[in-house]
């Protein structure tokens, strides 16, 4: 345990070395799957808390209150499997996407060892995980709930985390497919905006998902 701890202050505080380091070992995919299951419990929970909240501060006053407890709890539920479904899932497409449009670059690491290395990038989303279950368990029904300043300044942190994470598995790219910065860039962000564009939706005329 010491040496994923080590790994971790590693990832966070001299990201490069640590990765350049972690490229050369034998592939171990045993560390970052714990990494992701602590990170999806701590989203799943948030999740969990946010959708009991809408749900029942979009009901108040309109169904028994019972009703609306009972019926949040299952949407929260639901929210709940889904997060820690979607932490799993989203690691398994990223490292395939980008490990993909790093090869069409001319790459040449191998997906076992650069998914280990994606899943070490997640590090950062701990930090926005735990921020938003602090948001949304300290936070009260009230009109506007997505707007609160609080929850506002999850949102803002969450895509900075996110963005983080995103800088360290370019780092990765460099390494482990020994491509050049400009290269490792281009093959984290083709599948990035992809990703932006079906979930946040930033084409004109959809409708972008807030409170995420």
């Amino acid at each position: 345990m010491s040496g994923f701890l080590a790994d971790l202050l590693g990832i966070l505080m001299r990201p490069r070395s640590t990765i350049r380091e972690m490229a050369e070992k034998d592939s171990s995919l045993r560390e970052p799957p714990l990494l992701l299951l602590v990170i999806g419990v701590f989203t799943s929970i948030s999740g969990y808390l946010r959708a009991k909240l809408l749900f029942s501060s979009g009901m108040e006053g309109l169904v028994h209150a019972p009703s609306v407890e009972a019926v949040g709890t299952i949407a929260g539920v639901f929210a709940f499997l889904f997060g820690l479904l979607f932490i799993y899932l989203g690691w398994i497409l990223e490292s395939i996407a980008v490990h993909g449009f790093a090869k069409l670059l001319g790459g040449s690491g191998g997906l076992r060892k650069f998914s280990e290395l994606t899943g070490w990038c997640q590090t950062p989303r701990f930090f926005s995980a735990v921020v938003l279950l602090i948001v949304w368990a300290t936070q009260g029904i009230t009109t506007a709930i997505l707007e609160t300043p609080r929850v506002t300044f999850s949102r803002v942190f969450s895509r900075l985390m996110l963005f983080w994470s995103l800088v360290l598995v370019g780092i990765s790219v460099a390494h482990e497919h020994k491509l050049s910065r400009t290269r490792s860039a281009i093959a984290v962000a083709v599948p990035a905006l992809i990703y932006f564009i079906l979930i946040y939706g930033i084409l004109p005329g959809t409708i972008p998902i807030r409170g995420v």
